[in-house]
């Protein structure tokens, strides 16, 4: 039988916008697919000193803080989807009890009611001691550099090694970088170690969707963000971090991917520049990339007059556009074939007015930057298509 713990009849109440956040944060941390039925569950712990909230797997674990008050202490774990779901629906100015029982959780709101059957509380997995923090940042830095390149990860699980952010924290910052194979993306960000003399180089390869989801979390929660690694066997191999009541610990990837050290390697020697203006360059590839196949290239012509982006076969409908562009080359023209989709991601990723793109052979990688990249610290690496 499903059990709840408590040392009497214990009543929470707090407010359900605050509720409905912080529930709802953690409750997207739920495994989608459940071996042990507990899992599925969020996990309330009261104490005197207040409420936590706790979901996740063997190998992720979300955890908040709970603005409540309390009637008394116990342990409760409710259907964790189920629980956010009705909390999202509740009018966000009023106030939510929580009477616990049994076997049973009471929501009261206003006008609504609902009972909640709980999932065994001595059943729930008992959390390691998380980490603590080496390194503070600001939380809006760190949920930035993951936004400008969780897009160019791998969703491929054959191949893990791809499908993560890898961190990188050393003395000159953060970087954070993603790859799939046919792009490279390179963001980073300053942080301050806990230790003024921690002149180690940190390495975290990160399940990607998993940091992106947390970083933003915990950007709209508060303004600073810890980070921890925990060590095993030599290596990193649990990150945890830390907001303004909000806690993420995640297992590594353990898996080698390519990190920024290696891929720089493929980058030949850039004898053609290319400055534009994002919004043209963009617009010219949405427009003109209708008329490519899906999955096919959008073709770039390159002179020193500008640039001239098509697509289509000749047999088919086709579209080409010229956009204007500040070109420093010593070639009469170039023919560059790309992915629409790969190139606009990164052109837009950095959110800036106007970008530089270099390269050497049509065949060598491309690489995409912005016009203040010394600044943004900001790199895309796009692999351009062979043509016949």
């Amino acid at each position: 039988m499903a059990t709840a713990t408590a040392t009497r009849a214990t009543t929470l109440t707090a407010s359900a916008g605050h509720l409905a956040d912080r529930i709802g944060w953690v409750a997207t941390h739920t495994p989608t697919i459940c071996t042990v039925p507990v899992l599925a569950g969020v996990h309330l712990d009261i104490t005197a000193e207040g409420a936590v909230a706790t979901t996740g797997d063997y190998d992720t674990w979300a955890r908040v803080d709970l603005d409540i008050d309390a009637d008394g202490t116990g342990q409760v774990v409710l259907p964790a989807r189920l629980f956010a779901s009705l909390l999202a629906t509740l009018p966000r100015t009023l106030m939510v009890t929580l009477a616990i029982g049994a076997d049973r959780v009471t929501v009261s709101c206003g006008a609504t009611q609902a009972s909640l059957r709980t999932l065994p509380a001595e059943d729930f997995p008992t959390l390691a001691a998380w980490p603590e923090a080496i390194g503070t940042m600001a939380a809006a830095d760190l949920a930035e550099a993951t936004r400008q390149v969780v897009d160019a990860a791998d969703t491929d699980s054959s191949y893990p090694g791809m499908c993560g952010i890898e961190l990188t924290l050393s003395e000159t910052g953060l970087m954070a970088t993603a790859t799939d194979r046919y792009r490279f993306a390179l963001a980073t960000a300053p942080w301050t170690p806990v230790l003024a003399n921690d002149t180690d180089e940190h390495k975290a390869l990160v399940p990607a969707t998993v940091l992106a989801q947390a970083a933003k979390a915990m950007a709209k929660a508060g303004e600073a963000l810890g980070i921890g690694l925990a060590t095993g066997q030599g290596a990193a191999d649990v990150l945890a971090l830390y907001g303004d009541g909000l806690r993420l610990c995640t297992r590594l990837i353990g898996s080698e991917t390519v990190g920024w050290d290696r891929a720089k390697q493929f980058l030949p020697e850039m004898d053609t520049e290319i400055t534009v203006a994002t919004a043209d360059l963009v617009d010219a590839i949405r427009r003109v990339g209708l008329f490519a196949a899906r999955g096919t290239a959008v073709r770039i012509v390159i002179s020193p007059g500008g640039l001239v982006v098509s697509a289509g076969a000749d047999d088919e409908s086709t579209a080409s556009e010229e956009v204007a562009a500040e070109v420093d080359t010593e070639q009469d023209e170039i023919r560059l074939a790309v992915r629409p989709d790969y190139l606009l991601l990164a052109l837009t990723a950095p959110r800036r007015e106007r970008m530089r793109l270099s390269l050497g052979a049509v065949d060598r990688p491309l690489l995409v930057r912005t016009d203040d990249d010394e600044e943004t610290g900001y790199t895309h690496i796009v692999m351009p298509i062979r043509q016949p």
